[in-house]
């Protein structure tokens, strides 16, 4: 999805179009939840042509910079990246580690469990 959208943006001049009817304005991208993990992968796309670009990613999904050179990835996107987690949302907290800790004390808890199963 996001690499349709942004083929969209740049191969079909959308970008490079609005900008020249308006070039005062910002470019800001703004998803939630699934849209906002897309948003964020988008603007980090769109960074090299368009530096000045800025994300507001509501609940976007965890683990989206996995992988080796995440933590350069996250460095790199602080600067134009914002993520908004509302109150205890699990899905920006779901992560297949956590998902892997919760089943081991899950199962902790049964093997310690005295009543019958």
């Amino acid at each position: 999805m996001t690499r349709y959208v942004y083929r969209r943006l740049i191969h079909d001049g959308i970008l490079s179009q609005a900008f020249s009817i308006a070039p005062e304005y910002r470019l800001v991208i703004v998803g939630h939840s699934l849209g906002g993990g897309a948003a964020a992968l988008l603007a980090t796309m769109l960074r090299a042509a368009y530096p000045q670009v800025r994300c507001y990613a509501f609940a976007p999904p965890r683990g989206l910079w996995s992988g080796s050179g995440h933590k350069a990835l996250h460095e790199y996107s602080r600067s134009f990246i914002v993520s908004l987690v509302l109150g205890k949302d699990v899905i920006p907290r779901l992560s297949v580690t956590n998902l892997e800790d919760l089943k081991r004390r899950i199962l902790r808890v049964i093997a310690h469990c005295s009543k019958p199963k």
